[in-house]
Order: structure tokens, then sequence, then C-alpha cells
């Protein structure tokens, strides 16, 4: 057999080994297909801050003490950070706030993005007509899906 003949036979022999390994090693395994999904659902959520590097958080049910205040407009800030898995948009909501008083903030309903921080300046406006005393109410920052 000359060199170059001999070359074709070992690569065909190897070939065949090859051919025979992968029909064995199918014919001893059998597979099943099965497709996957999963859905992570909504989680909204948002913390406030009393400052600009968010170390300090106003906890859920803490009082937002507007201290001494004057009559007109009195302004607290605040920083407000989507911690939720989905972009969102806030509202404002309050009750018992006393009679002519007024309560607003700067945040312009625009989205709020995944981990996003929005400083925020609530606007508590009070008139020259109210008596001394301590005044409480509830205020709520509404967090909704977009």
């Amino acid at each position: 057999m000359k060199l170059s003949e001999r070359k074709q036979f070992l690569i065909a022999i190897a070939v065949v080994l090859i051919l025979a390994v992968a029909i064995v090693v199918g014919a001893i395994q059998f597979r099943l297909w099965f497709p996957q999904r999963a859905k992570v659902p909504t989680m909204l959520g948002i913390k406030v801050f009393t400052d600009a590097e968010c170390t300090l958080e106003l906890a859920n049910t803490t009082l937002m003490a507007w201290g001494n205040v004057t009559y007109g407009l009195n302004n607290r800030t605040y920083w407000i950070k989507n911690v939720g898995n989905s972009n969102l948009t806030l509202n404002l909501e309050y009750s018992g706030l006393p009679a002519n008083w007024t309560l607003s903030w700067d945040y312009d309903g625009t989205l709020l993005k995944l981990l996003e921080v929005r400083k925020i300046t609530f606007m508590l406006t009070i008139p020259s007509t109210t008596p001394e005393g301590t005044y409480n109410w509830n205020m709520w920052i509404v967090a909704d899906k977009t």
C-alpha cells in the first residue's frame, strides 16, 4: 500500500469509528424536550429619603414633621427612589388637611425609571387666618405602574 492510500485508509477508518460511536451514543440516549417559561410579576416599590445621598430613609408610617411653620408657603424637600422592578409614576393623596390649607408638590408626573431617584419638594400653604396650634393630617405617596 502506498503512503497516500494508507492515509486515506486510516482516515476512512477514523470516520467509520466516529460514526459508530455517534450511533452507539445516539442509541443509548433518549431526550425529552421541555420548553420553559417564567413570569416575574410587577413589584412596585418606592423609598423616601431626607438626603440626596439616599442614606437617611423616611420609613413608611414615619411622621413627616413640618416643625414650626409660617403663614404662607412652607417647603420640604425629599428624594424618592424607585426600588421596584417596573417603571412607575407617582400620585399625592392626603386626608384631614385643615380647612383652606393646601398641600402640593413639584413632581411633574413623568416616568420614574427603575432605581431612579427624584428630588421632590412638597409645598404646604397655610392661610394667615389659621389659629396657633398643632395640626395633624395624613399623606400618601402612591406609586402606579405605567
